[in-house]
This record gives structure tokens, C-alpha cells and sequence, in this order.
């Protein structure tokens, strides 16, 4: 495994920022709301990492191949992203305003899953590829220093991360258990063996991780603190995406599950489901944040079909926004 990271800085040549508005939507009533995600041209099938705001595109990386925005953090008047860009290999990015901060390559295929900013500093969890072992292991960045969470011995990725003060808590998994990370290193999870840790959030001095077992039926589980607690939910599969906890303490889990034979969006208040679309469509639910009273939710649904796929947002279980180009969205961030 290489041991270079090459951070590519602001103003790459390959990735400009265009602020076109999609003629196809109107500005909806969405509060200073960001969605992180791509959209699909409907001629050539290439994919661009795309950022709407308040439901217009906001920016968009421009470049030469397909390019996914997994998850988005403003600050101030800057708007961050993280993903990839295939580009002969898979490249993790992260975006600063649509134009390239840094790129984390050593030759082998590389992912952005999430990111947060704090103190001017940008903080992003995702993956490496070991070409030895065949693994993904799990890293995460501080600006262009990374920190390496696992050895490549196990299959490992970094799925989520939150920045409380002085300290970084990265969630993922190695092998088949869900783990948690502080400052880099392993914290407790227990009863984590069989699940994916896919999330985190801070709320006060509580530490809240989401995940989902990996046999089936597949059953989301939730840590807070280290203690386990199984979140209520059917026969069907279902999967824990995202967590977020309001000033409150009501815990918001967003994910899917099946319902009717299909794939239903679904958010869950301290344990109790809700499903977001109506059902005669497959829909995913895959980030949750909250602002004072209202709950956001973004996700994808797709066509009658169960093939073209578009970007939805729920606000308070309602449906606000839905795109109506070719879409995915993955992350959300409420300002």
C-alpha cells in the first residue's frame, strides 16, 4: 500500500463549480435546507455530485467522469462535501463551494461516506483499499492528515462522524461488528458483533451510534453510550442510515424497511416508525437532521418501475421537495 496522500487544493483544474438552476423546479419553502447527492443527465447517464439548496441546485462539481456527494456540512457561507469521483479509480473528494478541497488518493480505490467541520477544520470519515489483503480498511481526516483506524486485516469502513469540542467519534465497522472510534481509538460498543455501525451524533455529553445487523432479517440497532437497543420494526428487513437527536432528546433514526414486498422510507421517534412515502413505490430514507421543531429527511424514491431513482425531502413527514430530474440524495444539513 502506498503511503502517499495526495491533497489536491482549491482551483482543480478537473472540477469547476456551475450555479445553473434546473428549470424543472421551483424554490420551496425549506428554511436554509442543503442536500447532498447527485443527479443523473438524462442523454449520456453520467452522474454529478450536486448540492440543492432549498431545493435549486446550489452547485455542482463539474468534471469528466461520474462524481457522488455522500454527505454535506455548512459553515458560515461555505458549503462542504464529501464522496468520490470515478476517475479511473475511485477517488475520494471533498468539495468546498463545488470546487475541489482535497483529493485523499494512493493509487488505489478510495471513498468519502461523511464529513463536519469545526473550528475552520474539515473532518471526513471513509475508506482505503488494501491491494494486498483486499480489504477496505477505515480512515478518517482531519484537513489532509489521516488517521488510520483499522489494518486491512478485516474488511472495515468509516460510515459516519461527529466533531464534539476537542474530540472526533467516527462510526463503522471491522469485519462483522460495528465500532466506534474516539480521537482513533476504539471505544465500547457492546453487543456490536453481527451489526455495521453506520452513523453518529453528539448530544451533550451522549454519544448515539445507528446500525443494522448483517444476517437476516436485518434489525437496526442503536448505542447510546455503549448500550444497546433495538429498534422496533416488523417482519421485514430493515436498515438504520442516520441518526439525529433534538434539543429535546427525541431520537430521529432514518432508513427503510420492508413493507408489502417493498422498500419503505422510514423515520423512527424514540423507537416508533412513521413511513414517509406511500408505499406503492420503493423509497429509502437516508439522512435525518433536526432545527428547533421541524425534522427533515432526505432520501430517494423511485419510478413505478423500480428503476429510474429521484430525490425526495420529507419535513415533518411531509413531502416538500421532489426532484424531478434522475436523482439520489444522501446527505442533508438544516443551517
Amino acid at each position: 500500500m502506498k503511503k502517499q496522500i495526495i491533497a489536491a487544493l482549491l482551483c482543480s483544474a478537473l472540477v469547476a463549480v456551475s450555479c445553473k438552476k434546473d428549470k424543472t423546479q421551483t424554490p420551496v419553502d425549506l428554511s436554509e435546507v442543503f442536500i447532498a447527492g447527485t443527479e443523473t443527465d438524462n442523454v449520456t447517464g453520467k452522474e454529478t455530485s450536486t448540492v440543492w439548496k432549498n431545493g435549486i441546485i446550489n452547485s455542482q462539481a463539474i468534471s469528466t467522469s461520474h462524481a457522488y456527494a455522500r454527505s454535506v456540512f455548512v459553515d458560515g457561507s461555505d458549503v462542504y462535501t464529501t464522496g468520490y469521483e470515478i476517475d479511473g479509480e475511485s477517488k475520494w473528494k471533498v468539495w468546498k463551494n463545488g470546487t475541489v478541497l482535497y483529493t485523499y488518493f494512493d493509487g488505489e480505490p478510495t471513498d468519502g461516506n461523511a464529513i463536519a467541520v469545526s473550528g475552520g477544520d474539515v473532518y471526513t470519515a471513509g475508506h482505503f483499499f488494501s491491494p494486498g489483503l483486499y480489504k477496505h480498511y477505515a480512515v478518517s481526516f482531519k484537513n489532509n492528515q489521516p488517521v488510520m483506524l483499522t489494518d486491512g486485516n478485516q474488511q472495515a469502513e468509516a460510515l459516519g462522524i461527529a466533531v464534539s469540542g476537542s474530540d472526533v467519534y467516527v462510526a463503522g465497522y471491522y469485519g462483522n461488528e460495528a465500532r466506534l472510534w474516539k480521537n482513533g481509538v476504539i471505544e465500547t460498543l457492546n453487543s456490536a458483533s453481527g451489526y455495521w455501525g453506520t452513523a453518529v451524533t453528539i448530544k451533550g455529553s451522549d454519544v448515539y451510534v445507528i446500525g443494522y445487523s448483517q444476517s437476516a432479517p436485518l434489525k437496526i440497532r442503536m448505542w447510546k453510550n455503549g448500550i444497546p437497543t433495538d429498534i422496533a420494526s416488523g417482519s421485514g428487513d430493515a436498515w438504520g442510515k442516520s441518526i439525529a437527536v433534538a434539543d429535546n432528546n427525541d431520537v430521529y433514526i432514518a432508513g427503510q424497511e420492508i413493507l408489502n414486498g417493498k422498500w419503505a422510507a422510514r423515520l423512527w421517534k424514540n423507537g416508533t416508525a412513521t413511513t414517509l412515502n406511500d408505499g406503492t413505490k420503493f423509497a429509502f430514507a437516508n439522512a435525518v437532521t433536526v432545527k428547533g421543531n421541524d425534522v427533515y429527511v432526505a432520501g430517494i424514491e423511485r419510478d413505478a418501475n423500480n428503476i429510474l431513482e429521484y430525490v425526495r425531502v420529507w419535513k415533518n413527514g411531509t413531502a416538500v421537495f421532489s426532484n424531478t430530474s434522475r436523482s439520489k440524495a444522501f446527505g442533508i444539513f438544516v443551517k
